[in-house]
């Protein structure tokens, strides 16, 4: 890959994360539930589980909650393989 491909390609993927954190956060809230997490990504709430297991996005606990980043869960959906493809 050429350099110029190579910063294109990264230009698109920031904008595709800032993109999907801007969808995610529409609310303007930082941290959802996981129940609000898992619903985004279109998964149940088990498979978001081993999902934040894998560390792939940011976590905190408050008091008893387990909340996810906003911005982290939306780099790590870009980050997936587009529909029909193979990982």
């Amino acid at each position: 890959m050429t350099v110029s491909a190579q910063n294109h390609a990264e230009g698109t993927h920031k904008n595709a994360v800032q993109h999907a954190a801007a969808s995610f956060s529409a609310n303007n809230k930082r941290f959802f539930s996981v129940e609000e997490a898992a619903h985004w990504l279109g998964v149940g709430r088990s498979l978001f589980y081993e999902l934040m297991g894998t560390g792939k996005f940011r976590t905190v606990r408050l008091g008893g909650r387990r909340l996810v980043d906003a911005a982290s869960l939306a780099e790590f959906a870009t980050s997936l393989p587009d529909a029909g493809k193979e990982m």
